[in-house]
């Protein structure tokens, strides 16, 4: 419940910033791959996701 609330308010601040205003370290957050890791996908998984 909690991290599903951070992951979706770290969304919606960045849809709230505009394009203009985007840095490269707001483009790295949310990651799926901390989702992953968080929930315990293991490592392999998530390699071949990409």
């Amino acid at each position: 419940g909690k991290l599903v609330k951070y992951f979706s308010r770290q969304l919606s601040c960045k849809r709230k910033v505009g394009v203009l205003e985007h840095n490269t370290e707001l483009e790295g957050f949310p990651r799926l791959e901390h989702w992953f890791r968080i929930v315990g996908m293991r490592k392999e998984v998530i390699e071949v996701g990409h």
